[in-house]
């Protein structure tokens, strides 16, 4: 989180972010940048990390906050939203296609 903040992976678009806490206790995040600092990422905006505390897996919130990032994207002119995920992370990757994601 702290490289992140810092800006070590690209300037972080803070009104295309969002945190979901619960009592409290932050439970979910998704972070996005304006632009993904790797080589071979599409360009636009690029979601970094899509973070969800274990006791609170498969409860929809990252699929909400990523719906959100889209939404917002989309309203302020954004037609990219790019992510990376590890393809043996199944879950990740069954969800990012459900919602529409597509490999590049």
């Amino acid at each position: 989180m702290a490289l992140t903040f810092s800006g070590e992976y690209g300037r972080l678009a803070f009104g295309l972010s969002c945190v979901t806490e619960t009592r409290g206790a932050l439970v979910s995040a998704i972070l996005t940048v304006e632009q993904a600092p790797w080589p071979k990422t599409p360009e636009g905006l690029f979601v970094i990390e899509v973070i969800t505390e274990p006791d609170h897996r498969r409860r929809g919130l990252a699929q909400a906050g990523l719906a959100w990032v889209a939404l917002e994207a989309s309203e302020r002119g954004q037609s990219r939203l790019g992510l990376r995920v590890d393809s043996e992370n199944h879950g990740a990757v069954t969800l990012y296609r459900n919602m529409g994601f597509s490999e590049w």
